[in-house]
């Protein structure tokens, strides 16, 4: 076998492996890119949790939307966000008891809020109904 073909195969089980621990993460997590904010990845505890589907968000704008129906919260947790993402460099941001809408309607508290991997040029935001455990980061 060469080892183009090891390599492809080695690629391939790596991504099998990452796929099944996102799609089974006990945790609700989406993905965006940081420069347009385009959301690249909703897993389905997210979807479960909140009641939203996955094509319903094409962009930050949209989960803004959709999670923060009233205007005076959705800008308030907008700018609460930006700023400390902007002021993150390459830690982690947390915030614990964000109070978020689902699909239904239902005011639902996110017991933490976790945005990671600001050094990648991607945000990983993940949001617990009950604190889990310490999500860690290192910087590549």
């Amino acid at each position: 076998v060469s080892q183009r073909r090891r390599n492809d195969l080695e690629l391939r089980r790596k991504n099998e492996f990452i796929s099944t621990i996102l799609e089974n993460l006990p945790l609700a997590l989406t993905v965006n890119t940081i420069d347009d904010g385009e959301i690249l990845y909703v897993n389905p505890v997210f979807e479960q949790v909140y009641g939203w589907p996955r094509d319903r968000f094409e962009n930050v704008d949209d989960g803004f939307l959709a999670l923060f129906p009233d205007p005076h919260e959705r800008e308030a947790a907008r700018r609460r966000i930006v700023a400390d993402v902007l002021g993150a460099a390459s830690r982690p941001c947390k915030w614990d008891n964000v109070e978020i809408t689902t699909a239904a309607g239902e005011e639902h508290t996110a017991r933490r809020v976790v945005l990671a991997g600001f050094a990648v040029g991607i945000v990983c935001s993940f949001i617990g109904t009950q604190i889990v455990g310490v999500i860690p980061y290192s910087q590549p």
